[in-house]
């Protein structure tokens, strides 16, 4: 499960290695190339361990509590009690693929947040004040892609898995 998540990380997850690749390439601690490459998959591996732990209270957070209850409300209205998810398997290899989805834009949101709000300190850190100003525009970029675009896409397979019930 763990291993398929990392995967399912995607763009989320890459940014994330190329980011602490990049960051440890910048500190003053020497590590070597493997050990840097070893090193910046990590911060991977620990979120996805999170967010495979913590998923309900992550999901809640990002795409509204409101909006998921409302989802939720919907498909007991449709469903009622059955099991729908192991009664109809014509239906199961759909919810699996859009759930895969799902997590790999939360990883996106989490990685989005953590370097946009990162960026900056480390511009202003490594370069003052210019560093600094790089590192807000950056950051408002990657908070447009990461974070925005990601949740209304989360929202969006949320709805869609909702449609299959």
């Amino acid at each position: 499960m763990v291993l398929g998540t990392i995967e399912e990380a995607g763009v989320g997850g890459t940014a994330l290695a190329v980011y602490t690749y990049a960051l440890l390439e910048i500190s003053p601690i020497n590590l070597g190339y493997r050990p840097q490459l070893l090193y910046s998959i990590v911060p991977i591996v620990v979120l996805v361990l999170l967010i495979d732990s913590f998923n309900d209270p992550i999901m809640k957070r990002i795409a509204g509590k409101e909006f998921l209850s409302n989802v939720h409300d919907d498909v007991r209205d449709e469903v009622g009690d059955e099991q729908f998810y192991y009664d109809h398997e014509d239906k199961q290899e759909k919810i699996d693929d859009l759930d895969k989805k799902s997590v790999g834009r939360v990883v996106n949101i989490i990685v989005g947040v953590v370097m946009s709000l990162t960026l900056p300190v480390i511009g202003f850190i490594r370069y003052e004040i210019l560093g600094a100003v790089v590192g807000i525009l950056i950051g408002i970029a990657v908070a447009y892609v990461l974070v925005i675009r990601q949740r209304s896409k989360l929202r969006n397979i949320i709805s869609e898995l909702s449609r299959l019930y």
